[in-house]
């Protein structure tokens, strides 16, 4: 039987879902489970070739700051925070969906389309969003910090989605370094394609290494009275939160807990961002 789907509007979300399979992996860096799920998401249709998918995020319960082997001063103290469902994007924004909403490519900027787009600062992510809202009709926006990290850990408390530690053939960050009892790996010295290595258990894909990703939030030095929603934490400070490491970071800086404090006004050549959209 065939089943004929209403065709995507600006005014109209199309859900569907899609199947994916992730690794979780010991202190070896050894693939110790393979994992098949599937997710949901949407596509937003910029044109007949070029899209971006959002997946959706069940809403739940996020230890923020937790993640066993790691205790880093700005991550405390650990708290729960309640977070309601939301759409992500599947990837971080490349070159090409860059191009096609801002009329042109960041400086220096060009080269692989399907590459996260980098050379950006925080005003350029919002001016991004703002955009594409304007297109759309829906309120797209960078994702608060505790969003990002309860999507990046998708329902674990290891330092890693993947488990306990991360190789060169499933992140893409300094392997020169070591992070557990795992061989060490390859530098790229550059981001890779969006997509290439496995997702998370969310279905979402790229949040250890490749490009930092700009967060709404402004920077904080600790979790002090942080909020127990997902609302970000905004004053007038130039600061804001960078996350996930990059291509150019030792794997410490790619877990799921490591917070960079980044000034919004500064593009940097390895700090891209992806999108978010409450449901």
């Amino acid at each position: 039987m065939f089943l004929f789907r209403k065709k995507n509007t600006r005014n109209e979300k199309l859900v569907d879902e899609f199947e994916f399979e992730t690794v979780v992996l010991n202190k070896k860096g050894e693939v110790f489970k393979r994992i098949k799920s599937r997710a949901s998401q949407f596509s937003e249709v910029l044109s007949s070739d070029l899209s971006i998918e959002m997946v959706y995020i069940e809403g739940g319960i996020l230890n923020m700051g937790e993640a066993i082997g790691l205790c880093f001063e700005d991550n405390k103290p650990v708290h729960p925070v309640s977070i309601p469902s939301f759409y992500l994007g599947k990837y971080p924004v490349t070159r090409e969906q860059y191009k096609f909403i801002i009329g042109k490519f960041p400086p220096v900027d060009e080269g692989c389309l399907k590459r996260p787009v980098e050379r950006v600062s925080w005003f350029d992510a919002k001016n991004f969003c703002k955009k594409l809202t304007k297109i759309t009709g829906r309120k797209y926006r960078l994702p608060g910090e505790a969003e990002w990290e309860y999507a990046c850990k998708a329902g674990t408390n290891t330092p890693f989605y993947f488990g306990e530690t991360i190789t060169t053939e499933y992140v893409n960050f300094v392997g020169l370094y070591s992070f557990a009892g795992e061989p060490k790996g390859n530098y790229r010295h550059k981001s890779t394609e969006v997509g290439i290595f496995p997702p998370n258990l969310f279905g979402i894909y790229d949040m250890h290494g490749n490009v930092f990703e700009w967060c709404e939030d402004s920077w904080h030095p600790n979790y002090i009275n942080a909020p127990d929603d997902a609302h970000p934490r905004v004053n007038n400070s130039e600061d804001k939160v960078i996350r996930g490491g990059s291509w150019h970071e030792p794997p410490e800086v790619c877990s799921s807990i490591t917070r960079v404090r980044y000034n919004a006004h500064e593009p940097e050549d390895r700090i891209g961002f992806r999108i978010a959209l409450s449901e």
